[in-house]
């Protein structure tokens, strides 16, 4: 087919900048009805939007299934900066009938409504339909089709609508991006973070790069959100001037956009985030890691003439450290009869100390 002249008009700048919030991954739920009065049926799908042909269309590529078979459904939208009409074309593999759509968006650029026709497989006519696109938020947008029935009134026999993955649904409490906490103490080597995702959730890591997850209840989440009502109020006014190392533990929270750092020196921190914080440690702490245990023994000794092992001297009373939620601290006595194993920590030369014979 011949070429048509370039245009410079791409997805960041004139019409196609509105369907910029339509990019991303979308959990999709459809409603359909097959008749005006009808109940509708509902089935669940993913979705995937990109930018196509050097950022000209939006490419649409959705997977589900529909009626219990496998339906996978390919969508161009894009805008024809000639006519200055919003374009829509829609293919799938439940139908060898492609769909073709114009129209116009309205002067808040958040609601689109495109007229096309198509030829019905079961009634062999061509027909009409509307097909209505609104954005909701960042986070959800909703497309519309309607049609006519027999008797010429038009109903809707199509609803879809997407939510952003990874963010709350319509109606769940939610936060409106990723929340991450940590607490670091250099002087007894602690550093743990708690990250929260939008729709709750919560990975718990620990200096040793060990994880536990859970999810918030959905009153947790209502809780969490209230926390965080005043978020963009919050400030922290830092030290004048700060010591070199701090002795004592350093927390931060990011959320939004903004990252607030404080540590046990920091003055006037907002009550409101002493209190989140607490807030966050209480309620994953049924999920933290359990304490690791760093047992201070003898150096693995060498082999003797011959490759023979050494003898060995008799076993000490083996030191035993805790390393929990309040630092480094002495644990009991094992005694002098523990067999030693590879997950034991050599203190002195932080080597595993290898396991012996017959343990």
């Amino acid at each position: 087919m011949p070429l048509l002249p370039t245009h410079a008009q791409t997805s960041e700048t004139g019409c196609h900048a509105r369907l910029k919030p339509l990019i991303g991954s979308w959990d999709v739920t459809i409603k359909l009805w097959p008749e005006p009065d009808a109940e509708p049926t509902e089935h669940k799908c993913s979705c995937e939007n990109t930018w196509a042909l050097d950022r000209r269309f939006l490419r649409q590529e959705k997977q589900g299934e529909l009626y219990d078979r496998p339906y996978n459904g390919i969508c161009m939208l894009g805008c024809d900066n000639v006519k200055n009409k919003f374009t829509l074309a829609s293919f799938d593999n439940q139908h060898n009938i492609p769909q073709f759509y114009t129209g116009d968006c309205d002067s808040s650029g958040k609601t689109f409504t495109l007229t096309g026709a198509y030829d019905n497989p079961l009634t062999q006519r061509g027909e009409t339909a509307r097909v209505v696109l609104r954005i909701v938020g960042d986070n959800e947008h909703v497309s519309e089709m309607y049609v006519r029935a027999a008797n010429g009134r038009e109903f809707m026999t199509a609803q879809s609508t997407y939510h952003r993955r990874g963010s709350a649904a319509e109606g769940e409490p939610g936060l409106s991006g990723e929340l991450v906490y940590t607490e670091n103490s250099a002087q007894h080597g602690i550093k743990n973070s708690v990250t929260v995702s939008p729709r709750g959730n919560v990975t718990i890591s620990d200096i040793a790069g060990r994880e536990r997850s859970l999810v918030f209840s959905r009153d947790q989440m209502a809780e969490l959100a209230a926390k965080l009502k005043d978020w963009k109020d919050w400030t922290i006014n830092p030290l004048k001037n700060p010591p070199m190392v701090f002795e004592g533990s350093t927390y931060s929270i990011s959320y939004s956009g903004k990252t607030l750092v404080w540590h046990d020196k920091t003055p006037d921190v907002p009550q409101q985030l002493k209190q989140l914080a607490e807030w966050l440690r209480s309620a994953t702490a049924s999920t933290n890691p359990p304490v690791k245990r760093i047992e201070k023994s003898m150096r693995a000794l060498g082999s003797g003439p011959g490759g023979r092992s050494a003898p060995r001297p008799p076993p000490l009373p083996i030191k035993q450290l805790e390393i929990g939620t309040d630092g480094l601290k002495e644990a009991p006595m094992i005694g002098t009869g523990e067999v030693l194993r590879r997950d034991r920590v050599d203190l002195d030369g932080l080597l595993n100390v290898p396991q012996r014979a017959g343990s």
